[in-house]
């Protein structure tokens, strides 16, 4: 079985609803290198990125996965991925601006996931192409081609760049090690 990685929503202890914090890239030159398009990066960074903790009063938590500004996994997600044999991840290093007086700020790193796979099966799936948006397909029906995704544990979906899709081998794994902010929707029941 296959995941969409997604963030859990978060709820208070009265039932409200509140956010994960945010970050700003401190240095727009950081966003020229192509993330999330499944690219191997020709020329890439060489000191670290720098980021900026967003002030937001309705944040509470930090996430394991951060698609924005850039691709950002902690330390602990990272140990996951390792773990169960990703290997097509580069990792670099991320300094944080505006973390001071959090003592449990987790370590980040920005990540590029190497490799794009058209999953879907196009016999089987229905979805409008978007004008303009390479890798932005809109589904209706998403139905997985299993022979293009076999022995994949970490891959963006080359069908919509913004979608990243993890083996049950990695939610397992995510769950043994406590990782609690993020939430694993089954791939074969969107629709």
């Amino acid at each position: 079985m296959f995941y969409l990685l997604a963030l859990q929503p978060l709820l208070d202890h009265t039932g409200k609803y509140f956010s994960y914090y945010r970050y700003s890239i401190v240095n727009n030159e950081d966003l020229e290198w192509p993330w999330l398009h499944g690219i191997a990066f020709s020329n890439p960074p060489t000191s670290p990125l720098r980021l900026k903790l967003e002030d937001d009063d309705d944040a509470g938590e930090f996430a394991d996965f951060v698609l924005n500004p850039i691709p950002l996994v902690t330390e602990r997600f990272r140990k996951v991925l390792e773990n169960c044999g990703v290997s097509n991840v580069d990792y670099y290093p991320v300094v944080m601006d505006n973390i001071e007086g959090f003592e449990d700020f987790p370590k980040y790193f920005a990540i590029n996931v190497i490799g794009k796979v058209a999953a879907a099966d196009p016999s089987k799936s229905n979805y409008n192409e978007t004008f303009g948006q390479m890798g932005a397909n809109n589904f209706d029906k998403f139905v997985l081609n299993h022979n293009a995704v076999a022995g994949l544990d970490f891959f963006i979906l080359a069908e919509h760049l913004s979608s990243v899709v993890v083996s049950e081998r990695v939610k397992a794994e995510s769950e043994k090690e406590g990782i609690d902010t993020l939430r694993f929707d089954p791939i074969e029941s969107l629709s």
